[in-house]
């Protein structure tokens, strides 16, 4: 799978996250810079005709060529941003899932400890079957969702995340082109994947349907401000993938094969 362990991770740090508000440490990745220039879409797109041939008969939740799949899918949105202090936060809020609606939190410190914050014990157990981590804490999360900011209180961490413009992606995939063509541009522009193999052993592919990247963030933990919104320099460590180089806000469904 690949996943650092938390020595590993510890050991592989780079030192303090960087500011994204310093133009030399701003990242360079293609997508920030066609965003910025808006050469991406924002409005609907045009597509024209797509061959069925390259995208498939089948929309990425129907399977994956012929074969039956049985799987969970999971669809919302995903919060991530790095911080000074050297912290790494991922906000998963789904609004459809095979366990209801609900908010969790990954973290990783400074050192690599991977933590999980968790609503009940059957939501722990689902997602900490698929990632890593040293320590799992249930506690009751209070989200808010007001326009394009979300703050969360769990246990003694609370985050606030703010998002600007995003970009659309409406066209549904078939599985095997986010596992291929997808997942190889997913690397180049956000240092990100899209397909993998969960620690279960269960097959897991990402559909990203927008991305926006973070205007602000801020984390407090036991009131203690974790510093300023960052671009990720190293692994978060919580699995086959990474959240995003820079902070972002993405909309997607999360599909396991089971």
């Amino acid at each position: 799978m690949g996943t650092l362990g938390w020595e590993e991770c510890g050991k592989n740090r780079k030192g303090p996250e960087k500011s994204l508000s310093g133009g030399d440490v701003e990242s360079q990745t293609l997508a920030d810079n066609l965003l910025r220039k808006r050469a991406l879409p924002g409005k609907k797109a045009r597509f024209g005709r797509v061959p069925y041939l390259l995208m498939g008969f089948n929309k990425e939740e129907d399977g994956r060529g012929e074969e039956e799949m049985v799987k969970d899918t999971f669809r919302g949105m995903i919060f991530s941003s790095s911080f000074g202090r050297g912290d790494r936060i991922v906000i998963g809020n789904w609004e459809e899932s095979p366990l209801g609606k609900f908010t969790n939190v990954m973290w990783a410190d400074p050192s690599g400890k991977r933590t999980l914050l968790s609503p009940s014990e059957k939501h722990s157990e689902y997602v900490s079957s698929l990632y890593t981590f040293e320590e799992i804490r249930i506690t009751p999360i209070d989200v808010k969702i007001s326009g394009k900011s979300i703050s969360v209180q769990a246990d003694d961490l609370s985050v606030t995340m703010h998002w600007g413009y995003t970009i659309p992606i409406p066209i549904p995939r078939p599985l095997w082109f986010i596992s291929s063509v997808e997942n190889f541009f997913a690397r180049i522009l956000f240092g990100t994947k899209t397909h993998g193999m969960a620690n279960n052993g269960n097959e897991e592919w990402y559909s990203v349907r927008g991305i926006s990247w973070l205007k602000s963030a801020s984390a407090k933990v036991s009131g203690k401000d974790l510093g300023i919104m960052s671009r990720r320099l190293d692994s978060a460590c919580f699995g086959f993938s990474e959240p995003p180089i820079r902070p972002a806000a993405v909309t997607l469904s999360s599909i396991i094969q089971k």
